[in-house]
């Protein structure tokens, strides 16, 4: 039995479960493509959620333990910045001062 597939009479059992095999792994692997090409890296986060990131960090870096941050209005990037962490971690410090 040294013959493809395709040559063989269509009432070989293994024929169809070969067939099914093959059709599913094909849209398993569809499937897993689909997924990883609409998952966004890490490396292309907007703006606006590293200015988050920032400023949860800069709000609770002197609270311990920080249980609430107040909701605030993201700012849009300024002409030439880039990077919103850092622009969210300065006002995230700013907001975040308290008297001990």
């Amino acid at each position: 039995m040294s013959e493809p597939y395709e040559v063989m009479p269509e009432g070989e059992k293994h024929a169809a479960t070969d067939y099914i095999t093959r059709l599913l792994t094909g849209l398993l692997l569809a499937l897993i493509v689909l997924i990883a090409s609409a998952c966004p890296a890490k490396a292309a986060e907007s703006w606006a959620a590293q200015w988050v990131d920032g400023y949860e960090t800069g709000f609770c870096w002197t609270r311990n333990p920080c249980e609430y941050i107040p909701p605030v209005q993201i700012p849009y990037p300024e002409d030439g910045q880039s990077d919103g962490y850092v622009a969210g971690l300065k006002r995230g410090l700013e907001d975040g001062r308290h008297e001990l």
